[in-house]
């Protein structure tokens, strides 16, 4: 078995990432990026609300993005690719 080593930063990841379904995500400036350890491969989701100090959330097929000044949700809209944001 072969292993690949990933450093991240401790302070980026304390608190602000989550596991969901063998995939990593982690909040990026302006992006939330998904790491699924088991293909090696990453993904990222277009969001402008996020930034490095941005805590996750998973709610079933949506993200909760904690800011310090506001809460988001991001979901995706019906027969659309562009992720719905709104402010809640």
């Amino acid at each position: 078995t072969r292993w690949r080593v990933i450093c991240m930063s401790p302070n980026l990841l304390r608190g602000k990432m989550f596991i969901s379904n063998s995939t990593i995500f982690i909040p990026v400036d302006g992006k939330i990026r998904g790491f699924a350890y088991q293909k090696l491969a990453f993904k990222d989701f277009e969001c402008s609300v996020v930034s490095e100090e941005s805590k996750l959330i998973k709610e079933k097929n949506r993200f909760v993005i904690v800011n310090l000044e506001n809460v988001y949700h991001l979901e995706k809209k019906l027969n659309s690719e562009t992720p719905l944001i709104t402010n809640g």
